[in-house]
């Protein structure tokens, strides 16, 4: 039971991480893609 929860939280977690990752790449890209206009 206990090794059950601490799975499913080890997994959940794990998808936020994923998710804060991806949002942050765009966010990354759109930062530095502004910037390129900008410049040229």
């Amino acid at each position: 039971m206990a090794i059950n929860q601490i799975a499913k939280i080890g997994l959940s977690s794990l998808q936020v991480i994923y998710y804060f990752e991806i949002l942050f790449s765009i966010g990354k890209t759109k930062v530095l893609g502004e910037y390129n206009e900008k410049t040229t």
